[in-house]
């Protein structure tokens, strides 16, 4: 069963990543910005996404700990489980929020040198938290009960 939550997440992930370098593609592709960006508007969308990133961190850490303690209590807690999924999914929005916010400004009139560090903040936040199993998860990598 976690084998198969494992590629889940980890597929569900790999698509999430894809679309970041999707709305990139599209947002430097096709857009040319006729209008200047506000610079209250820049500082507005980079106080937004460090705020989603701050919140992501404590939120994923907060849920993957209570999915390890009901783990640990009961490999085969279905609780425990979802706990993770959630910490998982939430974290995997959160990243491409912030890429997303990149594609936002530029098509707001931000320049390339604007968006993508967005792009770039995402895909590092994607890469950080790539789907895993920690250890003793669910009876992955757990020792094996003693023999006496």
């Amino acid at each position: 069963m976690n084998n198969a939550a494992l590629r889940e997440m980890r597929i569900m992930h790999l698509v999430m990543l894809a679309a970041i370098f999707g709305y990139a593609s599209v947002a430097e592709g096709i857009v040319r910005p006729t209008t200047e960006l506000s610079p209250v508007m820049l500082k507005a969308f980079l106080l937004l996404a460090l705020a989603d990133i701050a919140i992501a961190f404590v939120v994923r850490k907060r849920t993957l700990r209570k999915a390890m303690e009901g783990s640990q209590r009961n490999a085969s807690d279905p609780t425990a489980l979802a706990e993770w999924r959630k910490a998982n999914v939430f974290g995997m929005v959160m990243a491409v929020s912030v890429g997303l916010y990149g594609f936002a400004l530029r098509f707001m009139g931000a320049s390339r040198a604007v968006s993508v560090p967005f792009y770039v903040a995402a895909v590092i936040l994607m890469i950080l938290w790539w789907p895993r199993l920690e250890e003793g998860f669910g009876g992955a990598n757990a020792a094996p009960p003693p023999l006496g």
